[in-house]
């Protein structure tokens, strides 16, 4: 019998596999994520070419930016419209068309879980004691 790894998706949907954290995605401190992910004088640069190249207004030209850098950190973030999760979850996803190992993303067992849980928090900015869980489901896409 043939196992698929990693995300199974048609053209309308997708699933996932997140190790995330429930947010309110309004007090999610943007700039902070942007300024750890790209330095300071970056993100400031990146968010000011936004404004002025698209005609955006800074909250507009943030969120672009927060979205691309999401993605290519290895982020995300999952919608309660979007997907079967109760509201607005930010993480990152624990498997890839890519991965060759018998374990999610290649973590083994819950002491990994638990430091990249610890990791994440940081990049988020959230509390130390922020809860952690594992989600799964179908999104659509």
């Amino acid at each position: 019998m043939k196992t698929r790894r990693g995300f199974v998706s048609n053209s309308s949907t997708s699933s996932f596999v997140v190790l995330g954290f429930q947010v309110d995605e309004s007090t999610l401190d943007k700039r902070g994520y942007l300024e750890r992910t790209l330095g300071k004088e970056t993100a400031e640069e990146r968010i000011q070419y936004n404004q002025d190249e698209y005609l955006m207004n800074y909250e507009e030209a943030l969120e672009d930016e927060w979205y691309e850098a999401l993605d290519s950190c290895g982020h995300c973030i999952l919608h309660e419209g979007d997907a079967v999760v109760p509201g607005t979850i930010v993480g990152m996803s624990l498997t890839g068309e890519d991965d060759e190992s018998d374990s999610p993303a290649g973590f083994a067992g819950p002491e990994r879980l638990a430091d990249l849980a610890a990791e994440l928090r940081v990049w988020f900015g959230l509390d130390p004691s922020h809860p952690w869980k594992i989600y799964w489901g179908v999104r659509q896409t």
